[in-house]
């Protein structure tokens, strides 16, 4: 009889221990998985296939123009701020218009005809959405405009030889800034009716040029230098 209750105690054991290590490992493994769980939910912010953030981007932001704010049609806009580089449509009073970036910070616009004159509203396009901005700059008529609306045409942008040229046409007396790349030129006044402005650059560049007769930027260009 005290064999048998020694065997019965001893089984008894036994199958209270197995419980209990059975309750123990179900135990850790819901642990190991709440903190697996909770390592993993921030990768799900990011594509796999390419690690990057799949969430919504960060919108361009405008802090102000770099050039004039008094404009008509046909005259370029350079608006600072960061962000631009996201930009893949630009909007001005609802048309739809050109524009060159500059870099990140700076985005060249150009004021499209049509646009009725007063303070105009600025809409910036891309895949973070749409943002709008006003009182930037004011669109005065073609005929209130001190000059001829036909700037850009007197202004003629080539490449030769690795030289980045400007020629200008009937602007005697204005003064003139070239802005090529890292490279910027200033002339205080125009000792002729006709001039032409070389900028070394090298071969094979891919340049953005800007030239602004007084404080007007009247024209922007990309070109590939030859």
């Amino acid at each position: 009889m005290g064999i048998q209750s020694s065997n019965q105690l001893l089984a008894s054991s036994r199958s209270t221990t197995k419980p209990r290590t059975s309750r123990a490992r179900a135990i850790v493994s819901a642990v190991l998985a709440m903190l697996l769980f909770t390592f993993a939910t921030p990768a799900a912010a990011f594509d796999q296939g390419n690690l990057r953030e799949t969430g919504p981007r960060q919108q361009p932001v405008v802090m102000g123009v770099a050039s004039s704010s008094i404009v008509a049609a046909g005259d370029w806009v350079q608006i600072k701020g960061s962000g631009f580089d996201q930009v893949t449509a630009v909007f001005v009073d609802a048309t739809k218009t050109e524009h060159l970036m500059q870099s990140s910070s700076r985005l060249s616009i150009l004021i499209p005809e049509g646009v009725n004159p007063g303070d105009a509203v600025l809409r910036l396009e891309g895949d973070y959405g749409s943002i709008s901005k006003q009182y930037l700059f004011e669109v005065i008529a073609q005929s209130e405009s001190s000059q001829s609306g036909d700037l850009d045409q007197r202004v003629t942008v080539g490449t030769f030889q690795g030289y980045a040229a400007v020629y200008t046409k009937n602007f005697k007396g204005y003064s003139l800034k070239i802005s090529i790349a890292d490279k910027e030129r200033l002339i205080d006044a125009l000792d002729s009716n006709y001039t032409q402005n070389l900028t070394k650059v090298g071969v094979g560049r891919t340049v953005t040029v800007m030239v602004y007769l007084g404080n007007k930027l009247v024209k922007v260009q990309k070109i590939t230098i030859q």
